[in-house]
């Protein structure tokens, strides 16, 4: 849910930590312009993982007031040994009352890591992932009473080469969204490597 009342990114979210003492960045982060309360805030966070295998670290994630409902998923991909990652680019809509709305950003023709969360002010209802969109989960705080009660999250990702991948999944109920979608390069550690030795 959102707590501030102005569109863009608004620093709801102020930090993230793991019990391994890995370093989170923000990627990029947006709030739906309303009422506190009334609409949604996405915000997406990245980091190399370091001593977790299997499941997740514990997160701890703080934000700058509270809030009626919040949802978290953690998505994890392979990178080469050693890489790291850069953000490419980023981008960030709302759509009020509607389904949520197409995004895309611009990179070179390389393979990278798409990656779109899109927060929905309701219960979990049926999402449909973008048709060219290789993966896709979801989570919801719940279903029981009214709609503005809760929050529902859902995250699609693609392995792309190219400069162009639009992603524009449907979800029913006529909500409040706010998304976000990144475009993420694999930066190689070693000599000689190439991508298709990492991410994937």
């Amino acid at each position: 849910d959102n707590s501030t009342t102005t569109e863009g990114d608004n620093s709801e979210v102020t930090s993230i930590t793991d019990n391994k003492g890995n370093s989170y960045l923000k990627l990029r982060e947006h709030t739906n312009a309303g009422a506190a309360g009334s609409t949604a805030m996405c915000s997406v966070w990245a980091t190399i993982n370091i001593g977790v295998t299997g499941d997740p670290a514990d997160l701890t994630i703080t934000f700058n007031g509270n809030r009626t409902a919040k949802v978290v998923i953690v998505s994890s991909f392979t990178p080469a040994l050693n890489s790291t990652y850069e953000l490419l680019a980023s981008n960030a809509v709302s759509n009020d009352g509607a389904d949520p709305g197409s995004l895309d950003v611009t990179t070179p023709n390389e393979e990278n890591l798409w990656f779109r969360a899109t927060a929905h002010e309701g219960p979990a209802d049926t999402y449909t992932k973008t048709a060219a969109y290789s993966s896709a989960a979801g989570t919801a705080s719940g279903s029981g009473g009214s709609a503005v009660s809760h929050m529902s999250l859902a995250v699609e990702a693609d392995v792309f080469t190219g400069t162009s991948n639009s992603s524009d999944p449907s979800w029913t109920g006529s909500r409040d969204h706010s998304s976000v979608l990144v475009a993420l390069k694999e930066l190689l550690s070693s000599p000689g490597m190439t991508a298709s030795d990492g991410w994937f």
